[in-house]
């Protein structure tokens, strides 16, 4: 799996805000499942999490922006389909390069993660000037 953020050498190097998703690299028919983790700046081990299972020719991400600044800018204005397909919750790296996700909320929809949601919008919107950390993960 390869995540592509805005280059300088291309026409996206002034994108406001950008993640994108590829993968996972294969043409097997094999189950898999991958995530994306972007760090909570404030809250430690906890991440915003998307997730995707399923036979791996079938669930083939292609360039796909995670964190577009369009869909998911910091306003009322963001898409509810699309913080709808992130999580929130700790990701703790156990042996082997495994991770455990324990999910606090099974959306950034959800009525009580109106807190977390924001933060996740700041970061996606363009809003939140720190370092982002984004941990990554193909099983199959």
């Amino acid at each position: 799996m390869e995540i592509i953020t805005p280059e300088t050498k291309t026409n996206e190097a002034n994108k406001e805000s950008s993640l994108k998703v590829r993968g996972p690299i294969t043409s097997s028919a094999n189950e898999a499942e991958l995530f994306v983790a972007v760090k909570d700046p404030i809250e430690q081990d906890a991440y915003f999490i998307r997730s995707v299972s399923g036979k791996a020719s079938e669930i083939l991400i292609d360039n796909e922006e995670f964190l577009d600044a369009a869909k998911l800018p910091y306003s009322s204005g963001y898409q509810s389909s699309e913080t709808g397909k992130w999580s929130y919750g700790t990701l703790i790296m156990t042996g082997d390069q495994k991770y455990e996700i324990t999910t606090t909320y099974n959306s950034l929809n959800d009525a009580n993660a109106a807190t977390v949601r924001e933060r996740f919008l700041a970061i996606s919107g363009n809003k939140y000037y720190g370092n982002v950390t984004v941990a990554k993960r193909v099983r199959f």
